[in-house]
């Protein structure tokens, strides 16, 4: 057979090499990884069926994925790619749970899923909820029907601050329970929000009563809920004359009355804020049977998270107060960002919050780093900006004090916030062993090398499923670090931490600098 010409053959050759140049090339797919495991009950260790599992992207780029376990309580997630993810479940009398998540609160650990990360054979712990169960009658023995019940949880991690978390009202037949609590320390109170019928000449009101039979919160005992436990606490409320808080203006808020609810805070347990009374949308806006004293009275939209308040003192005549508010501490925040770009805010938020803080005056910060809190009540506010490339370099203020991240606000008139915050943050990275293996779960604590007043100093983390933990946006300085098997560690209060930092490893932060770190699980 003979040859083409050589012409011909070069063309044929190149004609060849275009059309496969030309065909689309085969994606590489992605190296995909297994995140899998059986659901346990934490109290003994059996497996738990009908758990709904379900596995989410930490960014929220990847469809949830879901699926119920058998009677084996194995779950398993196949073709997932390498990331952090997040992995929770649900289950009656369980309630939904995340996991590495103690006692059903607070942070939890991430499963990493890659070359080095751990994400198959994992022991998913349910804590096992308990709850509280009992009767609310009068001092005759006869049932008190819509009484509230307030439980305030003692939160670990947190400088024990104790937090309403759960409300529940009567039965017609005065009886009350709540469900899913977490195994923790807690305290319980119950409130007669409205007039209740009595004999002739008898008081229609009764007193605030905390567990157990006192109406001081200082000597109200905390009730040390175990995991499965159905507690019983009863109540024999005590008829009290209290006045009525009459509201008379505008709030402000934008649904008018039909958004509107009513409350007074008062002082609670460990210097708590707990509901005194309360009124909804639609029952009016008289608050009756108040008892003397001082109170926080909060006026707040249940359609938006606007919300007013201030501090009354109720005497022994019934009372009208008057809205808006008489030239009350409207607190304007102006950030600045320093040592970095002023888009770091896009998805900032600010926070003014008490440390035990019943409301939440959280605002998003806009474009020109300008935040508004109208209408505070007076009182000691932590300053918290959520920002993950910032933190908070300076907080100055007129007309307030300013103290160690807290601002002090007065009983009236603007105050000004002049707040920077920096870009110049460092960064660490690290992975926490026990034994030499990988520990997750644990605590892991970043703390200065010397006593710092603010409480944004210190940081904590919750270890991912490989052992690692991370931190951006550190203040540069000096700190210890270290991590304990304990998630009940207040690691914000130096005196709880002091006998650790002694083990820990000092670090020194550097601006924008990333560290790498490797630490051992450590011991007091």
């Amino acid at each position: 057979m003979t040859s083409a010409p050589r012409g011909r053959a070069c063309c044929i050759a190149l004609a060849f090499l275009l059309v496969t140049c030309a065909r689309p090339q085969a994606a590489k797919n992605p190296q995909t990884y297994r995140i899998s495991g059986v659901v346990v009950n934490a109290t003994n260790d059996r497996p738990l069926s009908q758990a709904h599992v379900m596995v989410s992207d930490s960014t929220g780029g990847a469809k949830p994925r879901e699926m119920t376990t058998g009677a084996d309580g194995k779950f398993v997630f196949e073709g997932v790619t390498a990331g952090a993810w997040t992995l929770t479940a649900e289950r009656k009398s369980y309630g939904r749970q995340s996991y590495g998540q103690h006692a059903g609160i607070g942070a939890a650990s991430s499963i990493m899923t890659g070359p080095d990360g751990v994400s198959e054979n994992l022991r998913f712990r349910m804590e096992v909820p308990a709850a509280i169960s009992g009767k609310v009658t009068d001092e005759r023995g006869e049932p008190i029907a819509a009484a509230g019940l307030e439980l305030a949880v003692e939160l670990p991690g947190t400088g024990n601050q104790v937090l309403v978390r759960k409300m529940a009202l009567t039965d017609d037949q005065g009886e009350y329970r709540l469900w899913e609590l977490p195994p923790v320390p807690c305290y319980l109170l119950a409130i007669v929000p409205h007039p209740s019928p009595g004999a002739p000449g008898e008081s229609t009101g009764f007193a605030p009563q905390y567990y157990r039979d006192t109406t001081d919160p200082r000597t109200a005992t905390a009730i040390a809920l175990k995991p499965g436990e159905e507690f019983h606490a009863d109540f024999v409320m005590r008829r009290a004359q209290g006045v009525s808080v009459t509201l008379q203006g505008d709030s402000g808020i934008q649904g008018g009355n039909s958004a509107e609810m009513l409350a007074l805070l008062g002082s609670g347990p460990r210097g708590s804020e707990v509901t005194s009374a309360a009124v909804v949308p639609g029952q009016g806006r008289t608050i009756y049977n108040v008892l003397p004293g001082r109170y926080k009275l909060v006026v707040g939209d249940l359609a938006s998270t606007f919300a007013t308040s201030r501090w009354i003192d109720v005497g022994t005549e019934d009372m009208t107060v008057k809205l808006p508010f008489s030239n009350p501490p409207d607190v304007t925040a102006k950030v600045k960002v320093v040592d970095g770009e002023t888009s770091a805010l896009g998805d900032a938020t600010m926070r003014l919050h008490l440390p035990a803080d019943a409301g939440n005056n959280t605002r998003p910060v806009p474009a020109d780093g300008t935040v508004r809190f109208p209408a505070m009540a007076a009182g000691l506010y932590r300053i918290t900006l959520h920002a993950p490339d910032l933190y908070l370099k300076s907080v100055t203020a007129r007309n307030a004090k300013v103290t160690g991240g807290m601002v002090e606000l007065p009983e009236s008139g603007a105050v000004q916030l002049d707040i920077v915050a920096s870009g110049d943050g460092g960064r660490i990275n690290g992975k926490v062993r026990a034994g030499g293996k990988p520990l997750s779960g644990a605590s892991v604590v970043l703390a200065p090398r010397k006593d710092s007043p603010d409480p944004d100093d210190y940081r904590g983390y919750i270890s991912d499923s490989d052992g690692t933990f991370s931190y951006t946006a550190i203040r540069p300085g000096e700190y210890v670090l270290f991590a304990v098997d304990d998630w009940r560690i207040n690691y914000t209060d130096p005196a709880a931490i002091r006998s650790y930092l002694a083990a820990g490893k000092v670090v020194k932060v550097e601006a924008r600098q990333a560290l790498e770190v490797a630490i051992e699980v450590s011991r007091p």
